[in-house]
């Protein structure tokens, strides 16, 4: 998982300010990023199960302490019963998936969700090749707000202009209007099982 730093706290204030009682599924949990920074930044100890489809990650995370279950599994094929989690955050999944696999991907996160699903992507395509030797990292389709919030997520894009080095950033400042793509944004979408009011 990579994205904006800005991304962070856009995420943790999605969440409970304290999460005891909370079970939270951090899907695609890579190398424990979320895990790391909700059990530094949030109160509480919520359950935390992270499952991510490339076995060398969760070889890493065993002995970290930060989840509490982890498991192999393909974020369309969730091996779960329903309604289990208050929270599934699954930052920097869905552009990893080809368009064909969604439906199923938010069949999955609908099913195992009984409170907030938070998803982050890119906006739009962003060209990534396999990194790490890791085969899913590529990314197969890219996405707008208009399709989540057509999925009913609220969203919003986010962009931190302190990502890239200065020379980069004013070169991209200078180019931006003629080439729009070099402007990398964020797209952070939430959607609760069941508004309230």
């Amino acid at each position: 998982m990579s994205h904006l730093p800005v991304v962070n706290d856009s995420v943790l204030n999605l969440l409970a300010a304290n999460l005891n009682d909370q079970r939270i599924l951090d899907l695609g949990c890579g190398h424990g990023t979320w895990g790391f920074l909700i059990r530094l930044k949030k109160q509480g100890r919520p359950t935390m199960t992270g499952i991510d489809v490339w076995k060398p990650c969760l070889s890493s995370l065993r002995n970290t302490g930060l989840y509490d279950d982890l498991i192999c599994a393909d974020a369309c094929h969730l091996p779960l019963k329903s309604n289990v989690f208050d929270v599934v955050l699954a930052s920097e999944i869905l552009e990893h998936l080809p368009y064909s696999k969604t439906t199923s991907f938010f069949k999955e996160i609908d099913a195992v969700c009984k409170a907030r699903i938070i998803l982050t992507t890119p906006k739009g395509f962003s060209k990534q090749y396999v990194t790490e030797n890791n085969p899913y990292e590529e990314h197969k389709s890219g996405w707008q707000q208009l399709q989540l919030q057509n999925l009913r997520f609220q969203c919003r894009t986010i962009q931190d202009p302190n990502y890239l080095p200065e020379k980069l950033r004013n070169l991209i400042n200078k180019l931006g209007k003629v080439f729009p793509p070099l402007q990398y944004k964020e797209i952070i979408a939430w959607r609760d099982r069941n508004p309230k009011g």
